[in-house]
């Protein structure tokens, strides 16, 4: 039976695919229900190794770079290498800017640009200018390919980096000015904690530099090497800088003042020259764009083709016809990325396979009649109705309502004899992340180890990489391995102590109830529709080999408004803790068979002053509870965790163990473990309620001295008490 058209154009697409995929970017053809693929973005996309790369503590040669580094994206705000490829390179390019810079990249590298006819209908570039429907990713090849427009004039061209965020130095801003204004009257160059402070310091140094008689948006220095720091320091400002003008033993820096037209915050591509091909490297960000700094010129880079080469070939060869979906952070994402992306939809899948391409509802139809629909993680609610046999999730790390989008998408995953779902991200740790690569039947994870690439890459490359085996840098970048987040974290899980299943509560000296309330009455955070939870944990102090301790006897979350709240807390309030081998002599025929004598009942509640919680507490008040009031001062999240890091580090916490887990705590105690020592600072977690939370209580305890580790004296050795004085009225004598 002869093959249609076609499907020789299928055959020819897969052979191709399978011409250039690594053998872990082909999923197996078994029964799997889901397959994860972790940093699978960026392979073959190099630049040179030799390239210059600006990062918050200085310039770094790329060869340089590993996994954990920060380098800067294309708003200025740094980010983290999460992943780096390395793989012989067969073609490479040598492109020139219009501002005289120059970078060696690789022919399939990716590249943000605009073309000129599209450039010429926007105004003005917003912070989040690569979304923009005209900001299209392209290769190396297709830029050279199109490098001018029908007239002759540079047809691609890529907007200037925002300003760089680096961290203020503390330099005083008047000395700044002087230097600025006085540093032409030297040869010498700008120090780099100068060039490497806050934008402000940087504007007040600019400022002094422009300043000086009869020199507009330009400075003329005495030396080549003053002339750079000048052309660094301009660059770092978010402006493009003209080439440096050499003549007669001056060099002329010039460039567009802040707030001038488009033309000076982009540059051209003017020039490419096929080159030899050099060592050459690749790496992969988690900036939101996908996209970093580099070069001296600060030029924007981009860093998902597995995830559109899967669903594409399932789809064309679903039989029974039935929907297919792609989900994304965004719709934009989903238009621009995974439908009409370089390695999108549209571009991988054979034109003459797809029937219509509806913009406006983001929906595929292939000639087989199987439809692929794009949504948006934003709306999770918009998944309730729909009904999938195949899904792609890209870009899961990136997600704004990760979990709550993936629950609804796999509920509508259930079309067909085997529904299946890949998801392709970096590695960031998040909590839905970490739990899709739990090992559990049918479930396939992918990783990038650079081990599968050993027959590519020189032996002494893998000689080097031995003193990085068994080391977090070595498994996250070697072995492809999702670090956990708490292994950053200022609190380590292993600094608490289990109290076993098998053994009674103890004595309870002091029960703190510890309450971190929402901060305002709202549930719902309307801009992110991120649910504002309330949280509560219970501590009991006990005594254990003379020393006081902490065991934590209850933990929970909840979205109550304050009606809810102030019944709950009432109820919290009335649960007594201990004395666990006390029975009644009947046994009622409800509630706890502990008596109501048994057990010892929070002493203290503690609760923030601020927000909902000075409304909790003046609630509470007029119903006879009476709470601490805890006031944090100026003190930030961090710096309050960081006070009372060293009672965990001591080993003072302890967590009731899980019988059904031995050696592992109970499970209500994950939620606020994994908030307390993944904390890093404000914005690390999606939630960070629990470490109030435990903060404030350890505070608490804290200053009552109630973990002061004074032993108490043994029995056996107690000295016997002094007989009683004889009490005498002194004015009958």
């Amino acid at each position: 039976m002869a093959l249609s058209k076609e499907d020789l154009l299928f055959l020819d697409w897969q052979a191709r695919w399978h011409a250039t995929a690594r053998p872990d970017q082909i999923p197996p053809e078994t029964d799997w229900t889901e397959m994860g693929i972790q940093a699978g973005r960026g392979y073959g996309k190099q630049l040179c190794k030799e390239t210059p790369i600006p990062t918050p503590s200085g310039w770094r040669r790329l060869g340089d770079l590993e996994v954990g580094d920060e380098v800067f994206d294309e708003t200025g705000a740094p980010c983290r290498i999460v992943a780096t490829y390395e793989q012989p390179v067969t073609r490479a390019y040598r492109l020139t800017f219009s501002d005289g810079a120059t970078i060696t990249a690789c022919e399939d590298h990716l590249w943000v640009t605009f073309l000129a006819e599209d450039l010429g209908a926007i105004d003005y570039l917003p912070e989040g200018w690569a979304k923009l429907p005209a900001a299209k990713v392209r290769t190396t090849d297709e830029i050279v390919k199109t490098l001018f427009t029908a007239d002759g004039k540079p047809n691609h061209r890529i907007p200037a980096c925002r300003e760089l965020k680096y961290a203020d130095k503390g330099i005083d801003i008047g000395e700044l000015w002087a230097f600025g204004f006085r540093l032409t009257d030297t040869a010498d160059p700008i120090p780099s904690e100068y060039l490497q402070t806050s934008w402000e310091q940087r504007l007040y140094l600019l400022s002094g530099l422009s300043n000086r008689p009869n020199r507009g948006p330009g400075v003329v220095c005495k030396s080549e090497t003053q002339a750079k720091s000048v052309l660094e320091l301009v660059r770092s400002m978010g402006m493009v800088v003209a080439p440096i003008e050499a003549q007669n033993g001056e060099y002329t820096v010039r460039w567009g003042s802040i707030g001038d037209d488009l033309a000076a915050f982009h540059r051209m591509i003017v020039a490419a020259e096929e080159v030899a091909p050099a060592p050459m490297r690749c790496l992969t960000v988690d900036s939101p764009n996908s996209m970093f700094l580099c070069g001296e010129a600060l030029i924007p880079t981009h860093n998902t083709r597995i995830g559109a080469e899967w669903l594409g070939k399932k789809a064309y060869r679903d039989t029974e016809r039935l929907p297919h979906a792609v989900i994304a952070p965004t719709l934009n994402d989903v238009r621009f990325t995974c439908f009409e992306g370089h390695s999108g939809l549209l571009n991988v899948i054979p034109p003459e396979l797809v029937e219509d391409y509806n913009k406006t509802n983001l929906q595929i139809k292939l000639i087989n009649g199987v439809a692929i629909r794009g949504f948006s993680a934003e709306e999770p609610e918009r998944l309730r109705g729909p009904q999938f046999a195949a899904l792609w999730g890209d870009e899961l790390a990136a997600w704004s309502r990760d979990e709550e989008t993936w629950d609804m998408a796999m509920f509508g995953l259930r079309l067909g004899r085997h529904p299946q779902v890949m998801w392709t991200s970096t590695p960031k740790p998040k909590t839905l992340i970490r739990k899709l690569t739990e090992p559990k039947p049918g479930r396939i994870i992918v990783r990038g180890s650079t081990y599968d690439n050993r027959e590519n890459l020189a032996p002494s490359f893998f000689e080097a990489l031995k003193k990085y085996e068994g080391t977090k840098l070595g498994r996250q970048e070697l072995e492809g391995e999702l670090i956990d987040a708490e292994e950053g974290g200022i609190i380590a899980r292993s600094w608490f102590k289990m109290w076993p299943a098998s053994k009674p509560l103890p004595k309870f000296e002091w029960i703190i109830m510890s309450l971190d309330t929402a901060f305002t009455e709202r549930t719902l955070n309307k801009r992110t529709h991120d649910p504002d939870p309330s949280a509560c944990a219970v501590f009991g102090i006990f005594w254990h080999e003379d020393v006081m301790n902490v065991l934590v006897l209850d933990c929970w979350s909840d979205h109550l408004g304050m009606p809810d709240l102030i019944t709950r807390v009432k109820r919290e309030l009335n649960v007594a803790y201990g004395d666990d081998e006390d029975t009644s002599l009947i046994k009622p025929m409800f509630g706890p068979s502990k008596p109501m004598t048994s057990g010892r009942k929070p002493d203290l509640l503690v609760i923030e002053d601020k927000g909902s919680g000075i409304s909790l507490r003046q609630s509470l008040s007029k119903e006879g509870i009476h709470a601490y009031p805890y006031n944090p001062g100026r003190a930030d999240k961090l710096a309050r965790l960081h006070m009372v890091s060293h009672l965990f580090a001591r080993g003072y916490f302890w967590l009731p163990e899980s019988e059904k887990r031995p050696g592992k705590p109970r499970t209500w105690t994950e939620p606020a473990l994994d908030q307390l020592c993944s904390f890093r600072g404000g914005g690390s977690i999606k939630h960070d309620d629990f470490v109030d939370v435990f903060s404030q209580a350890a505070r608490v305890i804290m200053d009552k001295g109630l973990l002061s580790g004074v032993k108490r004296e043994s029995k056996s050795v107690r000295e016997a008490p002094a007989p009683p004085k004889t009490r005498v009225n002194p004015y009958a004598i």
